[in-house]
């Protein structure tokens, strides 16, 4: 399963990316969180119900008609707790 994050008509969206195009997983599985990081959380239930909301979904979008999106955004305190725990394990192996 390809999941993304892409923006259409000025929405951002978590979606899967098909053969077919982008399934919106906020209308495949409205009980899905709405945001990849917090899907990925979620656990293998959630990536479970993503699955079989692809292949239920009768509605893509087609690829040239979205703009993918970097699949994981963080907030600039999520990003430095990131670089945070890069550096020190860096600095781990440096020993």
């Amino acid at each position: 399963m390809k999941l993304c994050t892409y923006s259409h008509e000025g929405a951002t969206r978590v979606g899967v990316v098909t053969d077919d195009g982008v399934v919106d997983l906020a209308a495949a599985a409205p009980e899905l969180p709405r945001e990849l990081t917090a899907l990925l959380a979620g656990g293998e239930a959630a990536l479970h119900s993503a699955a079989n909301a692809t292949a239920r979904a009768k509605s893509r979008l087609a690829l040239d008609a979205v703009r993918l999106a970097p699949p994981l955004v963080f907030t600039k305190d999520q990003a430095d707790s990131v670089l945070h725990v890069m550096d020190e394990a860096l600095a781990e192996i440096g020993r």
